[in-house]
């Protein structure tokens, strides 16, 4: 009798094609995901877009994690550094700073459009902009900002260790 589950050895390349094909497969699920979340946000509100929220931030979440703790982020991470041009932290505050800044002005002018009247549209704009801004800049900053963080002290206290 045939076993069916055989510890199987796949060909370098049908495995990276089949990475890549998961890896469009997430981020197709990602970009739908993400599209409900602005058509519900803009019509019923912040109430109706949790489940959308949680496809894409739990399974984000624990690529990050489970990344971190077999070591693949910390092989990568030295990988860019190789090809990278610029400082990787550089690029991942910008990152950081820029989503930050485009959900604050998400936020403002949903608020402008929704409890603003004919004469206050700009001071909503501006009073949530600025409210979203001190909230979510330093909320991506350190959601993106942490794992690599976390990567680096990985990578160096492995470096420590094979050294001695």
């Amino acid at each position: 009798m045939r076993r069916v589950f055989k510890n199987m050895h796949l060909d370098e390349r049908v495995e990276g094609l089949q990475n890549r094909l998961y890896r469009e497969a997430y981020y197709l699920m990602i970009l739908m995901a993400a599209v409900s979340i602005g058509i519900k946000f803009f019509r019923s509100g912040i109430q109706s877009i949790f489940f959308e929220l949680a496809i894409i931030v739990l399974p984000s979440v624990y690529i990050v994690l489970r990344g971190l703790w077999i070591g693949i982020y910390a092989d990568e991470l030295e990988m860019q550094e190789r090809k990278a041009r610029k400082p990787l932290a550089g690029n991942r505050l910008m990152t950081g700073l820029g989503l930050g800044l485009l959900i604050s002005i998400g936020f403002g002018i949903r608020s402008a459009l929704v409890y603003g009247a004919a004469g206050t549209y700009l001071y909503f704009l501006t009073i949530v902009f600025a409210a979203a801004m001190m909230i979510y800049i330093p909320v991506f900053l350190v959601l993106i900002m942490t794992p690599y963080l976390m990567a680096k002290r990985m990578q160096r206290s492995l470096l420590e260790n094979d050294d001695s």
